[in-house]
């Protein structure tokens, strides 16, 4: 159910690599909201064309999204919100010296009326 989607500008590249923060993501909505791992679906896509304030070339973004579905309070989005904050300032700092990163996370609701799904698996052949 969750989606996770993390835009950034092309000139950010993590030492640790994309994936190993998407995975953290998904232990941190395990623990802090209790999401089975399986449901997890996270994404990024880099942007060659972008242009933050001036255009500096030293200058990028990062945002994030999480989308869930509603019914979650306030006090446990913004949980999440600043803990995932925490997660891309500590897992980009090491590559971002000498630049001006601007970090975003933004968490949206699923409506559960509008949203559906199915899962195909080898096993269903």
């Amino acid at each position: 159910m969750p989606q996770i989607s993390i835009e950034h500008s092309c000139n950010i590249s993590p030492a640790r690599g994309w994936n190993e923060l998407l995975g953290r993501i998904h232990e941190q909505l395990a623990g802090l909201a209790g999401i089975e791992l399986d449901a997890c679906k996270s994404r990024v896509q880099s942007f060659d064309t972008f242009r933050v304030g001036d255009g500096a070339p030293a200058r990028g973004f990062v945002h994030l999204v999480l989308r869930i579905f509603a019914g979650r309070s306030s006090a446990l989005k913004a949980e999440l919100g600043m803990a995932a904050l925490d997660l891309l300032r500590r897992h980009l700092f090491d590559t971002t010296t000498g630049m001006d990163v601007q970090l975003t996370v933004e968490i949206d609701d699923i409506d559960r009326d509008s949203y559906f799904r199915d899962h195909l698996h080898s096993r269903d052949r």
